[in-house]
């Protein structure tokens, strides 16, 4: 009866006349609350019964054998219902068929009805509803919409007439007599329009005493070259492991966990062409290009330009590689030349001569010397927008059943999947310390070397603890208590000149908060970015293992004891298995800020890991798990009353509080 947040709601949906008012009644009270707010809308509403005056178009609805009773309905004219009337009147009416005067019990059973075409139904239907309201009216004035529209609102099987029906050619209507006619749209769209040649040119790919004629697509809006696995099988050449995640517009993403990057060797398919270097081509699983054809005899009868030109035809050809920005001179037009407006554009190339670019079609002309990939498919789309509409009102009513509804359980994604792996792979108690891995997101990661960026950024820091003598005393006190608790560890000089693939620098910074003065938080800026890759952007987030806040609120507000903790510096009570504690590294001098830094790994999860949340989580209901049997109550808090590291209980006794705190504290005791 005290939810602000749900008074102001219902508040804002009032009227502003009516919400002033409101207003001018909330002045008078002590306080507002929903009790309070539920009497004066019952006062308000009765006053506005007294000054309502009943509609001038009541109906009196007639009874045989008894006294007259007269019905007042108090409505707008635009809603008038003139469906209740009809069933009001049935009501108190004997079953009798209006078609035959019989005991059919209605008209779809009456022999004399059936026995109509479909046309005399519609006015018969007519004449029957005619009779029923007259009935059950006094005066229809104008309230009344035409019988036919009515009918055809209600339509029954009987009156059905696939003419009356057939509004557009993409409609398909389907009825049988015993059942109502049901409308299906067929909606079918066309992948692509645009009639236009892609620069597809053919080239031979050279491989370990093998060479294969193929095409490749000349891509300007792509950054990498990009090679289907099947090709490379069938030069038989192997690259790299280098997983890759390719980025599209719309957010589009598609991950090639399987990519391997190699150099390769490219020509045309002339026999004097050069041949060139690829440094860097990536495998994809497949490219799925568009297949494409074009007939030179063709395109030269239909434009001037291209006579005299050493061009190819080719038929239904479907690219195995796409080069990209990073070999673009490949690409590059040696020479060109151009027709008309809306006409193919030739150019030579490194690789060979391309004809790409639109293609005009006159009118009247079956086919132009070229195909491209037009691909059809049907979809639901009045469905679809049926369900955009569906969604959309539940949004809207969503603060309406919170903690009302239950939530859906949704399927783990693939890195979930795995990231659950990894925790319930590598995962340990090793003494009274959990320890795990990073959640990595690819099987084989070789991170770039960010040395330098970390120098730069350590510099930085430097300058700023300079100018703040108070932040530096306290930074170098928080770093010597992380390498005293064994958070981090020095290295050794051998350590340091060693060389380990997952090798990366973390940078630094204090955060401080103006409303905790005196408490200092380290973040490991594990976004930090060198060519595009940071830390987190190989690490997986892992599952969302969070309660809800809302129950733990609702439990925390459901006794009269309060019981609240926090597990102090929940992140670090997490080790790093030791294969992964290079990856977190940092530079720091503690002692001559001056000096060159020295090099710490880190062994705990930090602040700034994406998977850090996840895998204290893990491990925090791992260990609860370990004492269902001896405290079985506290872990039921422990797993679903905590919310990140925050408990937030209640019970009902004092004595229940101890033991539930006690038995709490001892649970998480150990692993810390």
């Amino acid at each position: 009866m005290c939810n602000v947040a749900l008074l102001q709601e219902l508040t804002e949906k009032l009227p502003p006349p009516i919400r002033l008012n409101w207003a001018y009644h909330r002045q008078n009270l002590n306080r507002a609350t929903l009790s309070e707010f539920g009497d004066w809308l019952e006062k308000l509403v009765e006053a506005a019964s007294i000054v309502t005056m009943p509609s001038i178009s009541a109906l009196k609805l007639e009874k045989r054998g008894k006294k007259d009773e007269n019905f007042i309905n108090v409505h707008t004219e635009s809603d008038v219902d003139i469906g209740a009337p009809v069933r009001n009147h049935m009501a108190t009416t004997p079953r009798v068929c209006l078609v035959c005067l019989g005991q059919c019990g209605s008209i779809e059973k009456c022999p004399k009805f059936l026995e109509l075409n479909v046309s005399s139904r519609w006015s018969k239907g007519a004449e029957v509803m005619q009779k029923v309201y007259t009935k059950a009216f006094w005066s229809l004035s104008n309230e009344i919409v035409l019988w036919e529209e009515w009918l055809s609102i209600h339509v029954n099987s009987l009156l059905h007439d696939s003419n009356r029906y057939s509004k557009s050619t993409n409609e398909v209507s389907t009825s049988s007599t015993n059942e109502n006619p049901t409308i299906q749209s067929c909606n079918t769209h066309l992948k692509a329009t645009t009639r236009v040649l892609f620069r597809y040119v053919p080239v031979t790919i050279y491989g370990k005493g093998k060479q294969v004629k193929t095409y490749a697509f000349l891509n300007d809006g792509l950054s990498a070259t990009l090679i289907e696995h099947s090709l490379l099988k069938e030069l038989g050449l192997k690259g790299t492991p280098y997983p890759l995640c390719l980025d599209w517009t719309g957010g589009q993403q598609r991950e090639e966990n399987e990519s391997v990057v190699l150099s390769l060797k490219i020509s045309g398919t002339n026999e004097a062409s050069e041949v060139f270097e690829l440094p860097e081509v990536h495998s994809v699983r497949d490219l799925s290009l568009p297949e494409q054809s074009m007939s030179i005899s063709k395109m030269k009868a239909r434009y001037n330009h291209l006579e005299g030109l050493p061009l190819e035809s080719y038929g239904s050809v479907s690219p195995k590689i796409m080069i990209g920005m990073n070999n673009c001179r490949l690409g590059h037009a040696l020479k060109s030349v151009e027709g008309g407006e809306n006409e193919p554009v030739v150019s030579k190339t490194r690789l060979g001569w391309i004809v790409y670019g639109p293609c005009a079609i006159a009118s009247g002309t079956t086919y132009s010397g070229y195909s491209g990939h037009h691909s059809f498919h049907i979809c639901p789309c009045a469905k679809e927008e049926a369900i955009d509409l569906d969604a959309a009102f539940k949004k809207y009513f969503s603060i309406e059943s919170l903690g009302i509804s239950g939530s859906t359980k949704t399927l783990l994604s693939k890195d979930e999947e795995r990231a659950i792996e990894i925790l319930s792979s590598e995962t340990r108690l090793i003494g009274n310390r959990y320890e795990t891995g990073l959640l990595w997101r690819f099987a084989q990661v070789q991170l770039p070397d960010n040395r330098e960026m970390a120098l730069k950024r350590f510099a930085c820091l430097q300058k700023r603890l300079k100018r703040e003598p108070n932040l530096a005393t306290a930074m170098r006190a928080k770093m010597s208590e992380y390498e005293e608790k064994g958070y981090i560890r020095r290295l050794s000089a051998t350590e340091k000149a060693e060389k380990h693939p997952k090798d990366w620098y973390l940078p630094i910074f204090p955060v401080t908060n103006p409303n905790k003065p005196g408490k200092l938080r380290i973040v490991f800026d594990a976004a930090a970015k060198v060519n595009g890759v940071s830390l987190n952007s190989l690490l997986l987030t892992g599952p969302d293992q969070l309660v809800s806040l809302l129950t733990v609120l609702y439990k925390f507000r459901e006794f009269r004891i309060a019981v609240v903790g926090d597990i102090r510096e929940m992140f670090f009570q997490v080790r790093m298995k030791e294969q992964d504690q290079r990856s977190p590294m940092i530079l720091w001098n503690n002692e001559r800020p001056e000096d060159e830094p020295e090099v710490y790994v880190v062994r705990v999860m930090t602040f700034g890991a994406a998977c850090s949340p996840s895998c204290a989580h893990y491990v925090k209901n791992r260990n609860a798990d370990r004492f269902s049997d001896q405290y079985p109550r506290a872990v039921e808090y422990v797993k679903y009353e905590h919310y990140v590291g925050d408990m937030l209980a209640s019970v009902e006794t004092e004595e229940e509080a101890v033991k539930l705190a006690s038995e709490v504290r001892t649970i998480h005791s150990q692993h810390t």
